[in-house]
């Protein structure tokens, strides 16, 4: 039983889905700028990151409101995009200036 009755248990842990899912969006699909949603911060920092800035991407991850650990994240391809500007606010809610978003390192 459960959510995932069909798939292993191993193959439902984030362990294994999240670096193919890295692999699919920056190696396969390769997009000048993605946006990805329900994106941890653990996983942001640990895994997407570096992942992102050894591929020539930066990214910024906007956390939901609420003490939320996880939020969207988009995602570029520095010889295409550059940043040249954000605006707080968590997501999930219209940003006022000032929200409980916290933006992490977009490694660029």
């Amino acid at each position: 039983s459960g959510l995932h009755a069909h798939c292993p248990p191993a193959s439902t842990a984030a362990e294994f889905r999240l670096p193919l899912a890295v692999h699919e969006v920056v190696d396969e699909l390769r997009p000048d700028v993605a946006a990805l949603q329900e994106v941890d911060e653990r996983w942001w920092k640990r895994l997407w990151l570096p992942a992102l800035q050894d591929r020539g991407y930066a990214g910024a991850l906007a956390l939901k409101a609420g003490g939320s650990r996880e939020g969207c994240a988009v995602i570029w391809r520095k010889e295409a995009w550059r940043r040249v500007g954000a605006r707080g606010g968590a997501a999930g809610e219209a940003s006022t200036g000032g929200s409980e978003a916290e933006e992490v390192d977009e490694g660029a």
